[in-house]
């Protein structure tokens, strides 16, 4: 479980990265985000996060439901 700060301070280091590279935040649930483009994530004040994806599917994110932000394996993207 991650909180608020660690979230965000990982989220912009992932995409602040030059190229920017796809990146997945994980819920506790086993549920996977996969942002592909930095515009896509949006941290929110206090609340979470909202992810839209190039499909146009909208993802709230719960800051105290997420595992871990980690770089995606070839074959999770």
């Amino acid at each position: 479980m991650m909180n608020r700060e660690s979230f965000q301070a990982a989220v912009e280091q992932f995409k602040r990265r030059s190229p920017f590279r796809p990146f997945l935040v994980e819920l506790d649930d086993g549920k996977k985000v996969i942002v592909q483009k930095p515009e896509e994530l949006h941290c929110l004040r206090g609340l979470g996060a909202h992810c839209r994806s190039s499909d146009g599917e909208f993802t709230l994110v719960d800051y105290d439901i997420v595992s871990r932000v980690a770089d995606l394996t070839p074959s999770q993207s």
